[in-house]
This record gives C-alpha cells, structure tokens and sequence, in this order.
C-alpha cells in the first residue's frame, strides 16, 4: 500500500470496529485507504486483493472469508464487479459535506432495504 494513503474514522462509531478480529479490522483498514473520495467505493480486482494479502500476511482464502464477513456485518456493501461500497457511517475518505451526503444517502438505501 501506497504510504501516503488515508482514511478517516468516526469515533462516534468505533465501536462497531469490536465486531472485527485483529486481521479483518487490518484488511479493513487498508481497502478503506483504497476507498475513492467522491462515492466511497473501492475496486478489488485479483491484484489489490493479493497485494493487500501479501502486506496483511493472509491467504487469499482468509480474504475472500474477510471479505464476506465485512459484508455481512454491512462494513462494505456489494455493488456488483468487484466494487463495493465501504460504509460511510463507519471510515471515508471524502471531505465533511461530501462525506455527509454520502452517510445521507446510505442510510437511506438502507432504510429501504436495497443492501442484502
């Protein structure tokens, strides 16, 4: 991973992040750097997945199980071809007006059932 990648996290929903072993939290940590500003979405092709396994020290068995528990516990949200959404509620890397349109428009899409 690039060093001069970021991510922001919100402390008022760090609490969520408990819900994650030591490894997941670390996987987490990195496809949120990889995160883009303006929709919160970050592309997993079979590089990034195996660069972020090759700096995180798992298989890509133990990513792809990272992976669908992130998903079932909402951190990230399948938008189909290897994008997903990374829950803005929890870690953006948007400014804060950008950030809370996209927070506006997930609680929203959630509210209406449109994350399985």
């Amino acid at each position: 991973m690039s060093p001069n990648r970021y991510a922001k996290f919100f402390s008022g929903n760090t609490h969520l992040l408990q819900q994650l072993s030591k490894l997941q939290l670390i996987v987490f940590i990195n496809l949120s750097q990889l995160m883009t500003r303006d929709d919160n979405t970050v592309d997993l092709n079979v590089a990034i997945k195996k660069e972020i396994c090759r700096d995180v020290g798992c298989t890509m068995e133990s990513m792809a199980n990272i992976l669908t528990r992130l998903v079932k516990l909402k951190f990230l949200i399948k938008k189909g071809g290897g994008r997903f959404l990374v829950n803005p509620m929890v870690s953006s890397r948007a400014n804060k007006q950008r950030a809370d349109v996209i927070s506006l428009n997930f609680i929203k899409d959630l509210k209406e059932g449109k994350f399985r």
